[in-house]
This record gives structure tokens, sequence and C-alpha cells, in this order.
């Protein structure tokens, strides 16, 4: 961000004009146009976007216009020698961003030490550095780009709610990606749910102290990835910490079964709330050598350093699909393929009707002088369209939007991307209100400076900004302001889920799809209302979106943006991390503005919104479909089964040459405990030619073998006995066990000397998905 302070000496309101050309900013310039009472100094700040910089200072050379408009002078102070400078922090690795600390100004030191010294170390580990930047409340303005150069924010203010406008840019930053440590017990448990809306609720039981706390780790971490499990930790003096009830998240670690760090994602960030004095979680290393650290992390503390101190992700849109989904939009105004049929077929036509007419006048030699004509004539007509072309597509602004939704907020990030279509070159008038912004390349090619010029606290426009013919993409940054948080609740009845979307004021909900607890994904109809149901038959197919064969060229342009978001294999986790729902809205505000007033425009946001599971009917018969079943490989009794080929975080199986055994743990939903078993459904869609495959299950203890498969290829159905898994899924968990065994070498056939050529050495498990059927059969707390 950048700030300016600007006095008026005048006896009248002036406009003033300050406009920042960053370093390495490739022609792009940045200012801030506003009013100036009389007599009077006004402060200022606006956002600059820098690019990439090799030093952790530089100069920002700017531009000062007294009247408002920009005169050709260049107005500098005395001490200046020509184009003015000031000097700013910037990140000299743009991919490692920089780490913040909110406090109050009075913070005693002693507490904000504790919470420094805990982040230089995790800084420290993570980019071998012990910068951490102070931020009070008062340094953040309604800009949600003012934290955008921090990867990581802690809070340790309590008096974050008088500073409205800090929350809101935190919140923005955080449904960006942003990774936010919550110190609670400084914080308050007020501002904790400020920031926090209805992602993580949390209640506050009681505090107490301690000398001595025994920290426990979250039992589901894999024993070989986190050995030790418990840490005690004695301190001089006694430590506070406050006892919390969680609904949701994630508890990293626990004293006295109380969480006193809990992770959980909001948006496309992560959340770690702590309720205990941050030195509980590092211990002081008396081998530090100079530079470096002077205390270290407590073992098994990496859960909670990774969720802090990860880069952020890029963006799930992905750019190309989205280009060529607005093409496609726009190419419904072009002429179709089957006028160029037809076109290209009149040629031979109407040679054969006018050879036809000659021969039968026996004058068929004339047929070669008239050649030339009947090409003209189907000429003429191919011309007309060609020279319509460029006037039947319109000028049109696709907008495609993202958002990634957080329980309780109305006011949430749609980031995306704007395709425009018009017929160039010309200058494109472009400006947005509510914060909106439309982000420009920087182009060191290009001599003419392209200016974003702030207006307002969320109004701004670009100018001298040039349209090229044809589609050019650019990427924006929206805040998209609801009428009521969105919200979406299920349960489970005899045929599978049914639920209800409450959209919060989108319109033309469509195309729904829950996903994020397992591998597999469900389509599902929904009605005028936003009641929705799905059933084991709609679970979709690998490589399907929709879940139908018929499908209108809105539905194949969405599916193709579906499959670039749940293919992408670069990510981390697989996406979304929870249980979702994910539909395609049309928004009803208009907060970007692109051309001139008969621009064609659509604006399209892909929603991702957390699902809420309640509790079914006690005694009911219920259908669990696979995709509200979650998955992971572990060790089976004996130490062994942890499967190399699948991936808990991603979600996702592998190919491989060799023999292997995946012992896989099936978590039932919480909402359905106790349950009994009826019927379970396990479907094994699997490749391994040459091979035998033996599926068993049962409880954690003991595995029967319930089928032997020879030389697999497709999909597999594969019925569990309930008796075997009884016992286990009253307690919430099944055990499913898949060997793989080596490659069976092939006879060779008759007149064949060698088939080694020919054998495909890999095998590969595409999908495993469990529907059960049963019932819940008591109340549990």
């Amino acid at each position: 961000m950048t700030k300016a302070v600007v006095r008026n000496e005048a006896m009248e309101t002036k406009t003033a004009l300050v406009v920042v050309t960053p370093p390495s900013s490739g022609g792009l310039q940045y200012a801030k146009k506003f009013s100036i009472p009389a007599r009077s100094t006004f402060e200022t700040s606006w956002p600059v976007l820098i690019g990439r910089t090799e030093t952790p200072t530089s100069d920002f050379a700017y531009l000062f216009f007294p009247n408002g408009d920009e005169d050709g002078l260049i107005h500098r102070g005395g001490q200046d020698e020509f184009i003015p400078t000031y000097s700013g922090m910037v990140s000299p690795n743009p991919n490692l961003g920089l780490t913040g600390l909110l406090s109050d100004p009075d913070e005693p030191t002693e507490h904000q030490d504790a919470t420094l010294n805990l982040l230089k170390l995790m800084t420290f580990s993570r980019r071998q550095q012990l910068n951490v930047i102070t931020i009070l409340p008062t340094d953040l303005g309604p800009h949600g780009e003012c934290l955008e150069p921090l990867d990581q924010l802690t809070v340790t203010s309590s008096e974050l709610l008088q500073h409205p406008d800090a929350i809101d840019s935190i919140r923005a930053w955080l449904q960006r990606g942003g990774r936010l440590w919550i110190r609670l017990d400084r914080t308050g448990i007020d501002v904790a749910n400020s920031l926090l809306d209805d992602a993580l609720p949390l209640s506050v039981v009681g505090q107490t102290t301690a000398n001595t706390v025994l920290l426990t780790l979250n039992p589901d971490y894999r024993q070989e990835t986190h050995p030790t499990r418990e840490v005690e930790r004695t301190f001089d003096e006694p430590i506070r910490y406050v006892r919390v009830v969680q609904d949701g998240g994630e508890a990293i670690w626990n004293i006295d079964g109380w969480p006193v760090a809990i992770r959980v994602p909001v948006g496309r960030g992560t959340v770690v709330v702590t309720t205990v004095d941050s030195s509980v979680f590092c211990i002081r290393n008396p081998a530090a050598l100079e530079g470096e650290p002077a205390f270290r992390l407590i073992p098994s503390a990496e859960p909670m350093q990774t969720a802090l101190f990860l880069n952020r992700e890029q963006p799930l849109l992905d750019q190309k699909s989205v280009t060529e989904q607005a093409a496609s939009i726009i190419g419904y105004r072009i002429p179709s393929r089957f006028t160029a049929i037809g076109l290209t077929l009149c040629f031979p036509a109407l040679l054969f009707v006018v050879g036809v007419w000659l021969q039968r006048r026996e004058q068929g030699e004339r047929l070669i002088l008239l050649l030339p004509v009947i090409a003209i004539l189907v000429a003429i007509p191919a011309v007309g369209l060609g020279s319509l072309g460029r006037g039947v597509a319109p000028k049109t602004v696709i907008e495609t939007g993202f958002v990634q939704s957080v329980p309780g907020s109305k006011r949430l990030v749609s980031d995306g991307y704007a395709s425009v279509f018009d017929f160039g070159p010309k200058t494109l008038i472009v400006s947005g209100t509510e914060g909106t912004i439309v982000e420009v390349d920087p182009d060191p090619t290009n001599r003419n400076y392209r200016r974003l010029v702030w207006t307002g606290v969320d109004t701004c426009h670009w100018e001298g900004l040039k349209q090229p013919d044809g589609i050019r993409t650019f990427s924006e940054r929206s805040l998209e302001t609801l009428e009521r948080p969105l919200s979406a609740t299920a349960t489970f009845d005899e045929n599978g889920v049914v639920g209800k979307l409450d959209s919060g004021g989108f319109s033309e909900t469509g195309d729904l799809i829950i996903a994020g607890m397992g591998q597999d994904r469900m389509s599902l109809t929904v009605d005028s209302a936003g009641q929705f149901q799905g059933t084991p038959d709609d679970v979709l197919a690998i490589g399907d979106f929709l879940g139908q064969s018929l499908v209108s060229d809105q539905q194949r342009r969405r599916a193709s943006v579906y499959a670039s978001m749940f293919e992408n294999t670069e990510k981390i986790d697989a996406f979304p991390q929870t249980l979702s729902l994910l539909f395609w809205a049309q928004s009803n505000r208009q907060m970007l503005n692109i051309g001139d007033s008969d621009v064609r425009r659509e604006r399209s946001l892909l929603v991702v919104h957390p699902l809420r599971i309640e509790r079914p009917t006690i005694g009911a018969r219920i259908t669990i479909p696979s995709p509200f079943i979650s998955m992971r490989t572990t060790k089976d009794a004996e130490g062994f089964g942890f499967s190399s080929i699948f991936d808990n975080r991603k979600r996702r199986w592998s190919k491989t040459e060799t023999s292997s055994r995946s012992f896989m743990q099936l978590q039932i939903p919480a909402v359905c405990l106790p349950f009994e078993v009826d019927i379970a459904e396990l479907e094994l869609f699997i490749r391994a030619g040459s091979r035998t495959v033996t599926v068993s299950a049962g409880s954690y203890e003991s595995q029967t073998v319930i089928r032997s498969l020879e030389s697999p290829l497709g999909l597999q159905l594969i019925s569990i006995p309930a008796e075997l898994i009884r016992e286990s899924c009253r307690a919430g968990k099944l055990y499913v066990s898949l060997d793989v065994s080596d490659l069976k070498a092939l006879e060779p056939k008759d007149g064949e000397d060698d088939v080694s050529q020919t054998q495909n050495d890999y095998w590969e498990i595409l999908r495993l998905g469990l529907t059960l059927i049963g019932r819940r059969m008591a109340d549990v707390p």
C-alpha cells in the first residue's frame, strides 16, 4: 500500500492526482485522484502492484499534479533533482510472502515476545529469515489488497473489533489464500468469531492456569510421520489456556482433552487457532548459532507449521479453460459450420444442374465457359457472409468468477477472469466499483503507460489501456456482496442424500456436484425452491462431471472448467478439502464496466460452499452414497499395508509395476453413528491384467477374503457380508485391503516367439467407492 499526505493551502477545495511508478512495472502506473478541503491536510492510501525485484527495498518514482489532471509538468520539491521518489519494503522473492504480526500498541512485551519467538522460528525454518513485520490495526485500511504482500499473519490484538476496515481486509486476504494464526488466548473469543464467521463455531467453557501441561497430538496423525505423540512442558510461572468447544475443524494438539491448536480451511486460506500461550510450542535451543533462532519447535510440531507456512496456492480457475469457454459463447454468433458446408456444396450442386441442362440442350461443350460464372455466383454469398461476420459477433464481456464460500459471511471474494471481445485496436474503457480491479500484465516492450486510477475507496478505472482485435482475457479481483449468507444442509434417507440450498441471492443455480470426502463425486437434481437430492446412481463416472448423456453447450463448457479444477495434479491437497456443494450461478450485480453501453455482458460464478450434514432419523433406513465416505490408507494391526500408490492428501491413486498391498480405512459420517449396516456394496475400477487381485474386508484386527479377481479390467461390483463389518461400522470405521500380485508370465501363442513386447507391466486402481445401507440406532452427543 502507498500512503500520501497532501496539504491544500488554498481557500477552496482542490483536486489532486498522485501517480506512482513502481520498479519493474512494465509500463504500469497506479494513481489516486482525490479532493482536498480548503486549508487542510489530507491523508490517503491505495494499492500498488510490484513486479519482481532483487532487493528488499526499492525506490518508487511518483508524480504529483496539484490540479487533478496531468498537465505535462513535473512538480518536484527543492530537494529533488528530477522525478521525486520514495522508498518501500518489498519481498525479494515473490514466491515467499512476508510474515506479519498484528498486535495492539500497548501489548505487553513479554506476551509479544512469546509470539515473535515462535513466528521467527517457523519463518526461519521455511525461508532462512527472521524478519517479522509488526502491524497495528490502524495500519489496515478498507482496501482488501493491503495485506497482499503477506503470506502469513498472526493476530493477537484484542482491540480489533474497534477497526471494522481491518477485519474486512483480513477476511478478504484470508479468502484469497492467506494463512492466519489467531491467538485466541490474547484476542478473546469475539475477535476470533468476527474473523471466522461460522467457519469454525467456538464457545468458551472457561480458562485455567498450570505450571505443567501435557500436549497430546491428534491420534489420527500417522505414527511413522509423527512418532512423538505426547509432549510435557513445565514452566516456572503458570501459563494460561482457554477451554473451548469446537464445532468443526481439526484439533492438532489437546491438553486434558481440550483443543489448544485447531486447524480449519476458510475460503482458499487456512486458519490455526491456538488457545494457550505460544511458548508451549517451542523450546529454548542452547546450541543455536549466531543468526539462528534461539528456540526450536517441540517434536511433532510439523502439522501446525505446515498449516501456517506453505506457499499460497495458485488460482483454481484455469485461464486457458476460461478463455476457451468465453470464445465458445461468443462463437455462437458467428456463422455455423453448416453454413460453411452449405456454401461448399453449392458449387458442385450448381455445376451438376447446369451441366445436366446443357447436356439436354446438346451444348455440353459450353460448360467450360460457364465455370467462372458459377464460381462467382457461389462466391458472392460467401463474401457477403464473411463481410458481415465481424458485425455478427457483438462486443462482448464474459466474466467467470470463483467463490470459495465461508459459512455465515455475506461478503465473498469472487476473483476470476474477464474475457473481452471487440474489434480493435482501440482504447478500452474499464472501470470497477465495490473494490473490483482488472489486473493488467506488465509489458516491458510497451512504451505507452497504462494507469490504474483510484477515485475512491472502492472505485477505480484504467487509462491508456488498448484492446487488440479479437479476445483478450484479464485477471479480475472482485468481492460479491450477498443478500444473506449462503447455506447448504443435507441428510440421508432411504434413497440417498436430500438437502436444501439457499443461494443467498444468486440466481439461475445449476449443475450441482457434491465432492470433498473421498475420491467420488455426485451430481444432484435441484428444484426451483433449492431442494436437491442424489442417489448412488448419481455418483459420477471417472472423467464425468455432469452425469447426463444429453448436455447443453453451456453444461459442456462448465464441465471443462470442472475438469481443469478436479484433475489438477499440481495441487498439494485434493480439491475441495472438505465436504462441499459446488454449483454454477449468475451474479445479479455489475461491478465491472468494460466498453460502451452496447456491450453484451454475462457474469457467471462457480461457487464452492461447505455442506453441513444433519443427523438422519433414528431407526429409519438410510443409504450413504460413496462420496460421503472418506478413505485413507494406513497400517494394519501387524504394521503393514500402508499403500505407496494412494496419496491421502490428494485422494489419488497412481500406477505401479510392483505387487502391492493397500490397507484402506473408510470412515462413516459421524452424524450416522452408531450405524447398523445391512448392505455394503464396494465398487472397484481396476486395470490389472495378468495379475491376481485379492479383496478382503473386516475389522482393523481381522480381514476376510471376499473376492479373488484374475486379470481384472474395468468396474468390479463386490458385496461385503454385513457380519464381517457390523462391529466396526458401529464404531464408524471399516477396513478393506487390496492385494495385487506380481505380474504373471504369459505363455507365447502358436507362432509367437516373445510376448514381452506386448505385455503391459503397469497396473492401476482408478476408483474405489463404498455404498452403505442401514440405520442410525441411537442418539449420541
